[in-house]
């Protein structure tokens, strides 16, 4: 095999392991809001008067550049999800406890694609 084929080769895995990330962060976004709806259904983290900050609250994935940077997100699109985040010692806070809960599940997944994860 010549170095151009291993090369090739290299890229190849590469370009599959990065594919392989930004499906995983697709996935566990995806897993992240289903927790959250479920939970918050029975006012798991705070009591549902509109319904509309459950409503509003979305997930996905993103790729920053050529791939260099990529992850997901949860977050809110009430003007007041920041007070539930933050105020009350943060005690209503949703989306900081799901990522937290998710983490090690996730780490676990992306090592399998890599190797150890700091």
């Amino acid at each position: 095999m010549s170095s151009s084929e291993i090369n090739k080769n290299i890229k190849n895995i590469y370009n599959q392991r990065i594919e392989g990330l930004y499906s995983l962060c697709v996935l566990y976004s995806g897993y992240a809001l289903n927790i959250i709806r479920s939970r918050q259904t029975g006012n798991y983290y705070w009591n549902n008067q509109t319904w509309n900050a459950l409503k509003g609250i979305f997930s996905n994935a993103f790729v920053v550049g050529s791939g260099s940077v990529m992850g997901l997100y949860v977050a809110h699109t009430v003007s007041y999800g920041v007070y539930l985040e933050l105020t009350r010692n943060r005690q209503n806070s949703i989306l900081w406890p799901i990522i937290s809960e998710i983490w090690p599940s996730m780490k676990a997944d992306i090592e399998k694609l890599f190797g150890a994860v700091k």
